[in-house]
């Protein structure tokens, strides 16, 4: 999944591509930190307005190959109940 967005705010398009077990590239924005912090094994961060670093990051989530299953602490760190206890 690619999602360039900096105002997407709950960030649902992407809690749901992880929840599929894909791999995201993402904008490094704050609306993003919970997945650099708890799926840094499964997204690829790019500056804002860094085309070069989006295309790099965009190759790299590829050649990573398709991605494992998520662990139970991934899949548990996405639940409504975690995010409550956030």
């Amino acid at each position: 999944l690619v999602n360039a967005s900096t105002s997407d705010v709950l960030c649902t398009v992407t809690v749901e591509a992880l929840a599929m077990g894909r791999r995201c590239v993402l904008a490094r924005h704050p609306s993003n930190t919970f997945f650099q912090e708890h799926f840094a094994d499964r997204c690829y961060f790019f500056n804002v307005g860094d085309a070069k670093g989006f295309a790099f990051a965009v190759r790299k989530a590829i050649a990573a190959g398709p991605a494992k299953p998520l662990p139970p602490e991934q899949r548990s760190a996405l639940t409504w109940t975690a995010a409550c206890e956030r």
